[in-house]
């Protein structure tokens, strides 16, 4: 993390400032004080660059010829209690002592800024332990010439490690529109989703691409007359934090030729859902019920059998394992197989 104090002296100060010292405490159960590395310091307009991964630095500056003055500047960092320490000291540029000429301290009033603006910055990583949603938070206390400390707003920042997560919105188990809307959507629990991918297999093949990076969440897919399309999406939040490639697709679709149906005497529609299922699975018919249904594991074995004598029957899945299997269902004018995935 990269933090920058700044401090300023108002266009309404009577006199500039001499001393400025800063305080700024981080919490040592969260920040690697290892990693600590001053920057840069500025005054005006001004940027003076810190060796790197000083812990301690000490610099001489002179401001002449815009203000005939030197000015010190001395930081550490106490790793113990993580107490940062920064002074800005006027000196008298005969002497190198501590210059007792008011009017020659290194801010004057910002009636022409940044004239009276300074800052010092410093990066230093986080603990590796922390813990989604924990909260840093960070504050300074300036003193302008020994005068009652000014506190800067409390700087908040939260720990995001959990990737988010989207699902495609079920699709119905066949159509006979080719061209059909598809819908995702999804959440996460830190900085918000940037972006969606969304993925489409054709016939079982490869996975491709087919919404990238996209701030949509639908879109019209155009298909074809008997083919079969598979969809998963990809969330990614702002911080570039992806979830993974899923196992199995969110839903999937086959499109059928309607010509062909129109054909068939007494077609009946079938729907098999939900997809994926977790306690009981519904088979759905139209027109007179008269089937049967059987449920397969990849490698060919029955799992579970039933007549078909209801527009809606439900079938029971418990005491069936988590998997994929393949659903058929038999009616007196086709035969239709589906895959269906079984949850926990």
């Amino acid at each position: 993390m990269v933090y920058t104090v700044y401090f300023e002296n108002k266009d309404s100060a009577k006199a500039p400032a001499t001393d400025v010292i800063v305080y700024d405490t981080l919490e040592t159960s969260k920040f690697d004080f290892s990693t600590f590395s001053f920057n840069s310091i500025t005054i005006s307009d001004s940027i003076y660059e810190i060796q790197a991964f000083s812990k301690e630095f000490s610099l001489l500056i002179d401001l002449s010829p815009r203000i005939n003055t030197i000015v010190s500047v001395i930081g550490s960092i106490d790793t113990i209690n993580g107490v940062i320490q920064v002074g800005y000291y006027t000196l008298d540029r005969s002497t190198l002592e501590p210059s007792e000429d008011v009017d020659l301290g290194f801010l004057p009033p910002n009636k022409s800024a940044p004239e009276g603006e300074g800052n010092f910055s410093y990066s230093v990583a986080l603990k590796k332990s922390l813990n989604h949603d924990v909260e840093i938070k960070n504050s300074a206390n300036i003193y302008f010439d020994a005068n009652k400390p000014i506190a800067t707003n409390v700087h908040t920042n939260k720990i995001d490690s959990e990737s988010p997560e989207s699902m495609v919105s079920s699709l119905a188990t066949t159509t006979t529109d080719s061209t059909f809307i598809v819908t995702w959507s999804g959440a996460d629990q830190g900085c918000g989703i940037q972006n969606y991918s969304v993925f489409v297999a054709i016939n079982d093949s490869a996975y491709i691409a087919w919404r990238s990076n996209t701030s949509l969440t639908s879109d019209t897919f155009y298909g074809r007359d008997k083919y079969n399309y598979k969809f998963y999406s990809i969330a990614t939040d702002s911080l570039g934090l992806a979830e993974p490639v899923p196992d199995q697709p969110d839903t999937e679709t086959d499109v059928i030729d309607k010509s062909s149906i129109e054909t068939i005497s007494g077609f009946q529609h079938v729907s098999i859902y939900p997809n994926p299922a977790q306690s009981f699975l519904t088979v759905e018919i139209e027109g007179k019920p008269v089937g049967q249904c059987h449920i397969y594991s990849l490698d060919g074995q029955r799992i579970r059998s039933l007549s078909l004598t209801k527009n809606h029957t439900k079938i029971g899945l418990i005491g069936i394992r988590p998997n994929i299997y393949v659903v058929e269902v038999i009616t007196e004018t086709q035969l239709i197989r589906r895959k269906i995935e079984i949850i926990d």
